[in-house]
């Protein structure tokens, strides 16, 4: 019983995701609806085709372990604080989503969550500015991922 619903989570949270349009100048973006994730490459935002070279898709399929583990780590309530950040999209004043500092993946949770539900093509945690209604930004121990407690910086 818990398992099933830990597991319609997950796939509600995979089904949210961002994918980046094929023109991708002015900037928009859509939110896939399939029923199962496809094999979605980070390096050129479109499924893994024969352009993409072998070491792009290996680096596309090591984060997409990486965001697997990420939300294998993540309890059943915080899937469900993250899934209703993100169907709201950010409307709804919605809680922390805390991952230990100490124990990070190959990439940093919050630029992951930001890449995988908001900005597909953001490069480094850099870029990112945490916004005041995070209540966890003195927090030693652990980090935000809700990826609507932060915002892009703009390149000038």
């Amino acid at each position: 019983m818990f398992r099933a619903k830990r597991n319609t989570l997950v796939k509600r949270l995979l089904k949210a995701r961002v994918v980046k349009k094929e023109h991708e100048a002015s900037g928009e973006t859509e939110t896939c609806l399939s029923s199962s994730p496809p094999s979605y490459c980070w390096c050129c935002s479109n499924r893994h085709t024969n352009s993409c070279s072998q070491q792009q898709q290996q680096q596309c399929f090591n984060t997409e372990m990486v965001r697997n583990d990420l939300l294998k780590r993540l309890k059943d309530n915080q899937l469900e604080m993250l899934l209703a950040a993100i169907e709201s999209r950010g409307a709804d004043l919605s809680a922390c989503v805390l991952l230990p500092r100490d124990q990070p993946p190959m990439l940093d949770p919050r630029l992951l969550c930001c890449q995988f539900w908001r900005w597909p093509d953001l490069r480094q945690a850099a870029e990112l500015k945490r916004l005041p209604v995070c209540k966890s930004s003195k927090d030693t121990v652990y980090i935000c991922c809700n990826p609507y407690h932060w915002s892009r910086l703009c390149e000038p």
